[in-house]
């Protein structure tokens, strides 16, 4: 995932700015996408039905984050086949990757 997500970036200009976030143990994210007006929390899930603790990890590391006035967004990349927004979060389906923004 973090590979489409470069390759995106570099086709948009943007060759760096992906990254491996952890905090402390049971504190991190598969990927951190610093884009130009937003920081992404991306959460990578093989299942295909939602679950309501799959963006916990990006809430706590949000709320971190909300001192430093960067806008964070939550988003989990899953197996499904629908993109849904829940809660303040973006659920997108692995195949449709390339049709959201890694560079914003």
């Amino acid at each position: 995932m973090a590979a489409e997500i470069s390759k995106q970036r570099f086709n948009h200009g943007e060759a760096n700015g992906v990254y491996f976030f952890r905090y402390k143990p049971g504190l991190e994210s598969d990927v951190l996408v610093h884009g130009r007006q937003t920081m992404k929390l991306v959460e990578v899930k093989a299942g295909q039905t939602i679950a309501s603790d799959w963006a916990a990890s990006s809430r706590k590391i949000a709320e971190l984050f909300a001192k430093t006035n960067q806008a964070v967004s939550a988003v989990v990349v899953y197996g499904g086949n629908e993109r849904q927004e829940r809660n303040g979060v973006t659920y997108l389906p692995w195949h449709a990757m390339q049709d959201y923004s890694w560079v914003e």
